[in-house]
């Protein structure tokens, strides 16, 4: 990603919602933008700062300045001004009741190139651990977007889109299938693995839902893959089973989701069996050998003590079901029994 100014822009004079203190700045002009003309970017997809990260900004524009300057375009009219860069800013100096803000202005931009901006400005100041998981996809999904549509980047732009087509799989490693020189540029270009920004751009396709649980910790993030490749009408039926049955989605039930929604066989009777089958009972199960066979004789053989195993465990529970019908009384209320005078002396 470039920072530099494509040469379509160009800064403009200041006009009557400009404060005329100018300053030359890498051959830039920078302006005093009042407060009040600002507008933030539509469809801005990142959250504002706040609490100790707000405060910390705060206090650091007091006591240092503003090094940066925001960077706006101009909005039809000619008196109001598109946020590109500096959202937090603006909001820090609201909060020190300032009046005006540094600015640069870009005119004639377009709006992939304004995108651009607004996510790479973004992504580049923003730690990932400062935003959520859904945050961090549709930041991520909204610049692949407009470097498509912008085509400056068609090779990083198509590897992309391999990377999250229906038939590639994002897990293949390296050791596997020999990575090619763009799918590691993917990955530099923003600063973690090419997986990984192949993950986020599939999660940013989940319903709203999924993405809550998502971002609460209720499923994992290869778990919310898995579900990004099956239809909306798929991810609500799953929607309504996890939420009256209280399940909790686990990877290897998200991948058999995804393999009978591309079977074309993922019905919601299909859901509910894939999510409320019961855990199967481990295999293999091993006993101390001293703690079962004093209760057999030396005679008897492996499959005799098993036989005799299984029935004493099938009158153990049929015992226990015998004592919970004998304590209930008439149309299943539980008799309440005495209880003992423990306080008595014998």
């Amino acid at each position: 990603m470039s920072g530099k100014k494509p040469a379509s822009e160009s800064v403009t004079e200041p006009e009557s919602s400009t404060i005329q203190t100018e300053r030359e700045e890498s051959n830039d002009k920078i302006c005093e933008l009042k407060l009040d003309t600002l507008q933030p970017f539509k469809g801005h997809p990142f959250k504002p700062y706040s609490g100790n990260r707000l405060e910390a900004m705060v206090e650091s524009i007091r006591y240092n300045g503003l090094h940066n300057p925001i960077i706006v375009r101009p909005l039809p009219g000619g008196e109001k001004w598109e946020i590109l860069s500096g959202h937090n800013r603006v909001k820090a100096f609201l909060e020190l009741n300032k009046e005006t803000i540094p600015a640069r202005i870009l005119e004639n931009t377009s709006e992939e190139t304004a995108l651009l901006i607004v996510t790479e400005t973004n992504l580049f100041q923003r730690s990932a651990s400062d935003m959520s998981h859904s945050e961090l996809a549709l930041a991520l999904s909204t610049h692949y977007e407009a470097t498509k549509k912008q085509g400056s980047r068609n090779d990083l732009v198509q590897e992309i889109a391999n990377m999250i087509s229906d038939n590639d799989d994002l897990d293949t490693s390296g050791t596997v299938r020999q990575k090619s020189d763009s799918r590691k540029q993917v990955g530099a270009m923003y600063g973690m693995s090419e997986r990984n920004v192949g993950y986020y751009i599939r999660i940013n396709k989940l319903a709203k839902f999924h993405k809550e649980r998502l971002d609460k910790g209720e499923i994992a993030k290869r778990t919310a893959v898995a579900l990004s490749y099956l239809s909306e009408e798929e991810q609500r039926m799953i929607d309504e089973v996890l939420t009256s049955t209280r399940q909790r989605l686990f990877e290897k039930d998200a991948e058999s989701l995804k393999g009978a929604s591309k079977n074309r066989s993922l019905t919601r009777k299909k859901i509910e069996e894939i999510l409320t089958k019961p855990e199967p009972i481990p295999v293999g199960l091993k006993f101390e050998s001293r703690k079962l066979l004093k209760y057999f004789s030396p005679n008897q053989t492996p499959q005799e003590i098993e036989d005799e195993l299984v029935k004493a465990i099938d009158l153990y529970r049929e015992y226990h079901k015998s004592e919970e019908a004998h304590s209930e009384g008439p149309s299943g209320y539980t008799r309440v029994r005495p209880k003992r005078n423990e306080n008595k002396t014998e």
